[in-house]
């Protein structure tokens, strides 16, 4: 793209000859069509969708900011462009960028829209064993079905775990360490994949924010597109794949563990699925 037209952005946007959108789309134009003179060559297309979010709001600024008596317009925006640049480099690099969105968006992501597996609840361990006509787990079938959900466990659970049951808390971070041990490779592969599912979601969503301010005929709304459909489909066909069973421990394998025949364990999960039934049926 030819740098002349932008030169007198300024000017058009003050006299209502343009509007703010279309003054921004001629600079995205002119930052995508000449990387070098910006110092954004080493941008890869993400990348520079990511920086141009990132810059966003400092470029919508210039118009207003710039001063026609100092440099031309070009110049100015060549100057916070690189300045922008190097920040961007320092403290918001693509890697930050995945590790904030799964801290602060995956916790509740996949366990709400995959429940496949009984996962142990505090709600198990305060359920009311005074009623007869619905099951209850003894102290050691409550040991089992939390096992069952070792990778889910965590320290306050454990904590209230001991307090309901009598086992200590040294002896079921024992066993819970076991357990971990033993599903090790599963825990990884499952991670993996999340974090897959993760990465999809950050590149749909950031290829949406990036439609978002773009005008329909601007000549990188349809590349743009694409790449959202393209991580989109990525990240609901990776959705479809977790499954939190493959984490959950045999059967036999907690028998083993826990010195019992597997009709045990067997028997401790089919009632402590029917306690979580009737728990649901009641909510």
């Amino acid at each position: 793209m030819n740098a002349e037209p932008v030169i007198n952005l300024c000017v058009d946007l003050k006299n209502g000859v343009i509007n703010e959108k279309k003054a921004m789309s001629r600079v995205f134009e002119l930052l995508y069509s000449r990387k070098a003179f910006f110092g954004l060559k080493n941008l890869d297309d993400d990348e520079m969708n990511d920086f141009l979010l990132y810059i966003f709001e400092s470029l919508k600024k210039s118009f207003y900011t710039f001063d026609i008596k100092k440099s031309s317009f070009l110049t100015y925006i060549q100057n916070i462009v690189r300045l922008n640049y190097k920040s961007w480099i320092r403290i918001n690099s693509r890697m930050n960028s995945i590790q904030r969105y799964i801290l602060h968006h995956s916790k509740n992501e996949y366990l709400e829209e995959n429940s496949d597996p009984l996962v142990f609840t505090e709600n198990m361990s305060s359920y009311n064993e005074k009623s007869s006509e619905r099951p209850c787990l003894d102290n050691f079938q409550l040991l089992a079905v939390a096992l069952k959900s070792s990778y889910f466990l965590t320290p306050n659970h454990i904590m209230k775990l001991s307090q309901r049951t009598g086992y200590t808390e040294d002896y079921i971070w024992k066993l819970k360490n076991n357990v971990d041990d033993f599903m090790k490779e599963n825990y990884i592969k499952n991670e993996t994949r999340i974090e897959k599912v993760n990465k999809s979601y950050f590149y749909r969503q950031r290829a949406l924010e990036a439609l978002s301010k773009l005008p329909n005929n601007h000549p990188y709304y349809a590349k743009v597109y694409r790449t959202f459909i393209f991580h989109d489909t990525n990240w609901k066909n990776r959705r479809k794949n977790i499954r939190y069973r493959t984490v959950i421990p045999v059967n036999s394998y907690l028998a083993r563990l826990l010195n019992v025949s597997e009709a045990v364990i067997i028997r401790a999960v089919a009632k402590a699925k029917k306690i979580s039934e009737a728990g649901s049926k009641k909510m």
